[in-house]
């Protein structure tokens, strides 16, 4: 590496003295040869090239150029010259830092530098076209010579493009700093602004005052402008054009002018442009903070960019993915360890796509869980602990703590996936000491630790799901005489003989057939599935459905409405609405608004822009609920439906082909959900 450095040396001390990039092959073999003997008295180590042969000097440029340092020129594959690279850009440097040092000399040219540089080595930018975007996308690590060519025959300049920004708008500052220090310009330029800026002259008279004397202060109006500050510089760049538009014979200071007041002109709509896309993002992602405090609160990022504003249109409209995938990336990125980020970031089991929620709704959001889950899986376990006891059976998960733990947590990850993975102790203990939650919501969580607070306590306290009081729970639903010990099995045994007997007596014709067919198996009765009963009921009766109920299972239809026809109006009224009150607060929780939930849930499930066909769409859905809901209404008047008939009633009606084009539709089948719970509660 040293020879190729040594060599770079030997280059440029010979363009500097020679004051050309090109320096030519034979040139080199000689001068490298003779340069180093002198410097080889001052640097030892320094490579001798007089030993190298001219094979040896071809490797050398061949490594030479690899290194991007030169450029070799060859003839017919041969060498002949190499330009050294770097010649234009420091060039072009020295000369900017010389108008730096003085502003009234002119930008350079490449003539005024030489001559033509070689096309490669140079890029074509048009100020008119190209110049905002090339300094959206300027990158100082990589410096470019370019070329700024100005529309209406004003001179081109060259540049490199780590000096566009800051330098070059601030060398523009300072050439209308020179052109206001001459008292005629000073004047001209005030009286023609004060006709635009009525009654602003002490505004006018500071914007004066800065670039004369203060130009940083000057250039930060332009970085960060406001309204005044914008239209300050727009107009005052096109009087100086206008002054020297027309004047075909210009002198090199009046071409500098023109050529700072075209480039102050498009720096000044790059930064008002900059400005105004940075305002439009942080209201965007102001609308990402108040939408994820919504309810679900549970959102995928697919969820997050389709949130709309009061416009009805979605945050895709104005934030692209790359940017809002930062945005989240930086929000969920905790500030400091030992620390939660602003928006917790979960991956859902169930489809492996993140989930994310804000922090302040956590808490809340997991103990409601918690309190909806250990109501349905309650429901569960006394409805099939009921079935299996009617038959005089017993279970593991009835009398093994461990083995109902285990069954509770199966049953979790299918009823709710996402609560298993809200179940974090330590998202839970930093949460408490971070959000400060109300104390109702403080005391319910403590509850969930243990006395260390090193972990959580077992789900079926986390439930709240004793397994004696199910156990005596799902009893208390059998007829008596299957709650006695020994009246009970034997009573089954007798009821399932004579059973059999009088079902297979019925269509005996003579009775000399009994003998014979007494000793057949009895006909098995037959169980309708509850979707079927559900399908009868929607025909309106139509389907002669029947349905025998299972051995052990109480509580027939025929059972409740006697009991309920014993009590006056008032009080099954009482229970209706008790029942309605048991819904709402499983759809929407203790202080949940079923109307707010409706409003949320159209939002996201309503496809449509267009407000009046948004709002037909929506009036079309409502109708098909409320039509439906009137065929059902007399069985309901009684008892209202349960959720998993609620929920098949959902389900059943967003399969209509009328609703194809609606794409959510979870969102939707849990708007029906809502709407049902919403007219049963208008009785």
């Amino acid at each position: 590496m040293s020879d190729l450095k040594d060599l770079i040396y030997i280059i440029k001390t010979y363009t500097r003295k020679k004051r050309t990039p090109v320096m030519k092959f034979q040139d080199l073999e000689k001068y490298a040869g003779l340069w180093c003997l002198e410097l080889r008295k001052k640097k030892k180590d320094f490579t001798d090239f007089s030993e190298y042969g001219t094979e040896a000097m071809l490797k050398l440029l061949e490594r030479l150029e690899k290194s991007g340092e030169c450029t070799v020129m060859r003839e017919e594959g041969f060498p002949v010259a190499i330009i050294l690279n770097d010649y234009y850009l420091e060039s072009v440097r020295k000369t900017y830092k010389d108008i730096e040092a003085d502003p009234e000399r002119p930008f350079p040219s490449e003539e005024d530098l030489g001559g033509t540089f070689p096309s490669e080595m140079i890029t074509i930018v048009e100020v008119k076209n190209d110049f905002t975007d090339r300094l959206k996308n300027n990158s100082s690590q990589d410096a470019e010579l370019l070329r700024l060519v100005f529309p209406e025959g004003l001179k081109s300049i060259v540049i490199v493009s780590d000096i566009l920004y800051p330098k070059l708008l601030k060398l523009c500052v300072s050439k209308f700093r020179v052109y206001l220090s001459e008292r005629r310009n000073y004047d001209f330029i005030y009286h023609k602004l004060m006709g635009v800026f009525q009654r602003k002259d002490r505004n006018l008279k500071d914007m004066f005052s800065k670039i004369l004397s203060q130009r940083d202060q000057a250039v930060t109006t332009i970085i960060n402008p406001d309204d005044f500050t914008f239209q300050f510089w727009s107009h005052f760049a096109g009087l100086v054009l206008k002054e020297f538009r027309e004047k075909k014979e210009k002198l090199d200071k009046e071409t500098s002018f023109s050529q700072a007041a075209y480039l102050i002109g498009f720096y000044n709509l790059h930064f008002k442009g900059q400005k105004r896309k940075k305002r439009d993002m942080e209201t965007a992602l102001k609308m990402v903070d108040v939408g994820l405090r919504k309810s679900p609160y549970l959102f995928t990022f697919a969820d997050i960019m389709g949130f709309r504003d009061k416009s009805g249109y979605p945050l895709s409209r104005r934030v692209k993915r790359d940017e809002l995938a930062g945005y989240l990336s930086k929000k969920t990125t905790p500030p400091d360890t030992g620390m939660l980020p602003e928006i917790l970031k979960f991956n859902a089991q169930d489809s492996h796509r993140d989930i994310f929620l804000n922090k302040e709704k956590y808490l809340s959001l997991t103990l409601r869980k918690i309190q909806e889950n250990g109501r349905e899986l309650k429901k569960q376990y006394i409805e099939e602990w009921g079935i299996v006891l009617g038959n005089f059976k017993r279970i593991p998960e009835m009398y093994k703590r461990e083995r109902f733990i285990a069954d509770i947590s199966r049953r979790l990850n299918v009823l709710d996936p996402l609560l298993v993975v809200l179940l974090r102790p330590d998202f839970l203990k930093i949460c408490l000491e971070e959000t400060k939650p109300p104390k109702e919501v403080f005391i319910e969580t403590e509850r969930l630790f243990t006395r260390n607070r090193d972990s959580l306590i077992p789900l079926d306290e986390i439930f709240r799901l004793d397994r004696h009081a199910l156990y005596a729970d799902a009893k208390a639903t059998l007829p008596l005489w299957k709650s006695l010990p020994l009246i009970g099995p034997l009573g089954m045994i007798l009821k399932r003989i004579f059973s059999g007997v009088r079902k297979s007596a019925k269509s005996i014709k003579d009775p000399s057939e009994l003998y014979s067919r007494g000793s057949k198996p009895s006909e098995a009765y037959t169980y309708v599935p509850s979707k079927k009963v559900e399908a009868a009921e929607r025909e309106g009766g139509k389907a002669a459905v029947k349905r025998t109920e299972k051995p052990g299972i109480s509580g027939s239809p025929h059972e409740k409405t006697a009991a309920s026809r014993g009590k006056t109006s008032k009080e099954r009224l009482l229970e209706y609405r008790a029942e309605v009150e048991k819904l709402k607060v499983h759809y929407v929780g203790d202080n949940g608004s079923l109307k707010e939930e409706a409003d949320s849930l159209i939002d996201r499930w309503n496809p449509l822009m267009d407000g009046k066909a948004r709002d037909n769409l929506l009036e079309d859905v409502n109708s098909m609920i409320r039509d439906y809901i009137r065929g059902l209404k007399k069985g309901f008047s009684v008892k209202p439906p349960d959720i998993t008939r609620i929920r098949n009633i959902a389900e059943h009606l967003g399969e209509n082909t009328a609703f194809d084009k609606i794409k959510k539709k979870d969102d939707f089948i849990r708007y029906i959900e809502i709407f049902i719970v919403q007219q049963l509660a208008k009785k």
